[in-house]
């Protein structure tokens, strides 16, 4: 549980704060979930059966298996922005050294390696990383779109379970798709 607060903490410390203000989201029929900030939208196909949680109203998602009737909030895989301009990133690189460098605040022990790409959607392929601090362990897969960098990931409490959920998570990296920045409102 411990770590379930500190992933929820990491989350609101590292989220876009002006990204973050407006979060719709918006379930697809066929089983997708588009997510529109402030300044852009982005879809995703969560996992199939696993439950949809919140970290707070402006936060997106997040989405934990259900074992049997019960629901895992120890594992968990979602979505979230990055705008570089808030964040002064201006790559993934960047993004990943300003996201150690927080997380080293509250573990010296942080990890991130560099192990490899994953294909989103339209075929392009992200980095991907795994990540290790405090009891959590996972991977990360970042998206560089233009003006911001989503961040597609699963926290998990073992080595063990990370390796049990890769292809859920695969398949979910693999339904990324950025839609676009929001239409500008129409001025009367």
């Amino acid at each position: 549980m411990r770590h379930l607060l500190l992933i929820g903490f990491l989350s609101l410390l590292l989220s876009d704060p002006a990204a973050a203000q407006i979060v719709t989201v918006s379930h697809q029929p066929d089983g997708s979930v588009v997510v529109t900030q402030k300044k852009f939208t982005y879809s995703f196909r969560p996992p199939a059966d696993w439950h949809e949680g919140r970290w707070g109203e402006n936060i997106p998602p997040a989405y934990f298996p259900r074992k049997d009737s019960a629901v895992d909030k120890t594992i968990q895989i979602s979505a979230d922005s990055n705008d570089k301009s808030i964040r002064r990133v201006r790559n993934v690189v960047e993004l990943v050294a300003s996201e150690v460098e927080q997380i080293r605040l509250h573990d010296p022990q942080v990890r991130y390696e560099l192990i490899g790409t994953l294909k989103i959607a339209d075929g392009t392929a992200i980095p991907l990383y795994s990540f290790r601090w405090k009891d959590t362990q996972g991977l990360a897969a970042y998206a560089d779109e233009k003006r911001t960098i989503i961040d597609l990931s699963l926290s998990c409490p073992s080595a063990e379970a990370v390796q049990a959920n890769r292809a859920v998570f695969e398949q979910f990296v693999a339904s990324y798709r950025f839609i676009s920045p929001p239409a500008p409102a129409k001025r009367r």
